[in-house]
């Protein structure tokens, strides 16, 4: 059954509202990030990590872009939005593994070309995350196609707080 324009317009402010909750943890986690990162590796090497994690972000997001409008579209329009879905999903993993690759293989010349040779190595261990990034990009429109808001913002606060743990045990 559908929901009510009315019901309908209740439940995306609150999935807006959620959502930029869960989004507003990049500030608090982000700070103890760089607080932490720039004590354990220095300032020199802290910045060679923020300039290959600027690149990487630059290309995850526009992927991300370039494909999320279509994917929520597509599945918002159907009610038979599993096979759009999985066909999204591939989609989403190869353009993130193809991207991954390619950043791979340019990661040196790349480094070479901005004076950093150093980040050459970052560039490498970054791309590894393209492909997990799309394939995370994927089921989150997904989830916005089908009104899943408050599920949306419980990905992004769950990402966040991994991400600071991870960061933390792994550094």
């Amino acid at each position: 059954m559908r929901p009510t324009p009315t019901q309908h317009a209740r439940r995306t402010l609150d999935g807006a509202v959620l959502v930029s909750l869960a989004e507003a943890l990049a500030v608090p986690t982000g700070l103890i990030s760089l607080s932490f990162l720039t004590r354990m590796l220095g300032s020199d090497d802290y910045g060679r990590l923020t300039l290959a994690a600027t690149i990487v972000i630059w290309l995850e997001w526009s992927l991300s872009a370039m494909l999320s409008r279509a994917t929520n579209r597509l599945v918002a329009e159907t009610e038979t939005w599993e096979p759009i879905a999985s066909a999204a999903l591939r989609l989403y993993l190869l353009a993130g593994a193809g991207t991954g690759l390619l950043l791979w293989s340019l990661a040196s010349p790349l480094a070479t070309w901005l004076h950093e040779p150093q980040i050459a190595r970052y560039l490498q261990w970054f791309a590894l995350e393209l492909p997990l990034f799309c394939a995370a990009q994927a089921h989150i429109q997904v989830l916005i196609a089908r009104g899943h808001y408050r599920r949306r913002a419980w990905i992004s606060a769950a990402r966040w707080l991994a991400r600071l743990a991870l960061l933390l045990v792994l550094v």
